[in-house]
């Protein structure tokens, strides 16, 4: 019975992590000159590269967070998706 709930638990998280991906790189994805001027506010790149950044950065969130939904490639999305996460961190805080 633990086993199931710990199952279930796994599942719902991996489902939230992958929704919450989804989401944001569609929002992003239907407005990326918001996301660029966003992205430009850190200035950490070259104002040049910054819509492209926020053209490709939603369709690797969006690709991430299908893989970890539908439990493909788990292992390789999901360190992708904490490398990501720690670049944003980074970018935060510099």
């Amino acid at each position: 019975m633990m086993k199931n709930r710990h199952n279930s638990v796994y599942l719902i998280m991996r489902f939230i992590v992958g929704c919450t991906f989804v989401i944001a790189g569609t929002i992003k994805l239907f407005n990326p000159y918001s996301f660029a001027i966003s992205i430009a506010g850190y200035r950490l790149i070259p104002e040049g590269a910054t819509l492209a950044l926020a053209r490709v950065l939603p369709i690797i969130e969006l690709a991430l967070g299908l893989l970890i939904v539908f439990n493909l490639l788990l292992k390789y999305s999901l360190l992708l998706l904490s490398l990501l996460l720690l670049t944003f961190q980074i970018a935060l805080f510099s």
